[in-house]
């Protein structure tokens, strides 16, 4: 799929520092002009991972943990320390 995306575009992401840049933003919008994806709204993409105000999210599912987490020991770490056993034994900062 990466042969069909212009070269311009893929150096963007590439080099790119900008959080604008990553590969969740280019899987979204990038892959689909090339091959047609699904992408879940918003309230089912919940389901599958939380990153940055895990309590609102929490929240918003009806208190159902997602598949997955992004950056639990940046966004929260108080939140997820109930979730996983391992943080409620170290140091969040050590993550």
């Amino acid at each position: 799929m990466l042969d069909y995306i212009p070269e311009k575009i893929l150096k963007a992401y590439i080099d790119s520092d900008e959080r604008d840049y990553n590969e969740d933003v280019f899987w979204s919008l990038e892959a689909p002009l090339v091959y047609p994806m699904s992408i879940p709204k918003w309230k089912e993409a919940l389901l599958f991972s939380f990153e940055t105000d895990p309590v609102w999210s929490y929240k918003k599912t009806g208190k159902q943990l997602p598949f997955g987490c992004h950056a639990f020991a940046k966004n929260k770490p108080s939140f997820w320390k109930q979730f996983i056993v391992e943080l409620q034994q170290e140091n969040t900062n050590s993550f």
